[in-house]
């Protein structure tokens, strides 16, 4: 699945154990989801140390941290994610959608 924003590879839909979540990037986030997953090398990985060095390597990327996501279901890493103050949205099907208390009428 191929969602990432051309300038960002942070921006987009990831696959994670059971569904999938959608996470923002800006420095401090990128820092955050390197900690939260385990990885805080890939802070001072060349491909990875700016925006612009992950938009160019986003397959590289992807590749890494879709491995690690998929050793735990959405709501997990939506829980760690929160907690470590990383943007995170879980992306809902349309029954989910459609009963969120925040769409009711």
């Amino acid at each position: 699945q191929r969602s990432a924003h051309y300038l960002s590879a942070m921006m987009g839909v990831w696959g994670v154990g059971d569904a999938g979540g959608g996470r923002g990037e800006r420095s401090k986030v990128w820092k955050g989801v390197c900690a939260t997953v385990g990885r805080e090398d890939l802070l001072a990985d060349p491909r990875f140390t700016d925006t612009s060095a992950r938009a160019r390597n986003q397959d590289a990327l992807r590749e890494i941290l879709e491995a690690i996501f998929a050793d735990a279901d959405a709501p997990t890493w939506l829980a760690r994610f929160r907690a470590a103050g990383v943007p995170c949205a879980p992306i809902n099907t349309y029954s989910e959608v459609l009963a969120d208390p925040q769409v009711e009428h």
